[in-house]
């Protein structure tokens, strides 16, 4: 990667980091899935988080949010998941 294409690429934490600022979320973050077998999903750039054990997550495919995510190529967008409509 040349100099050029990495200050055109978006610096993702500070992306995060704003959306956490201005929202009403407790836990912004962008989960990736890495390139190399087994294909593991993991928290990459976090906001809100009281530890760094989120690090330590490893998020399944298929199953849950990640799942959903990975299986549709969409974004997650959802405040109050508790919150009964």
């Amino acid at each position: 990667m040349t100099l050029a294409e990495n200050a055109n690429r978006p610096n993702y934490q500070q992306v995060v980091d704003q959306l956490y600022q201005t929202s009403d979320f407790d836990f912004v973050g962008i989960a990736l899935q890495s390139a190399q077998p087994p294909h593991q999903i993991t928290w990459q750039y976090v906001a809100g988080n009281q530890s760094e054990q989120f690090r330590n997550i490893v998020l399944r495919s298929g199953i849950g949010i990640a799942g959903l995510v990975v299986r549709t190529g969409k974004p997650f967008w959802k405040n109050a998941l508790r919150a009964t409509s």
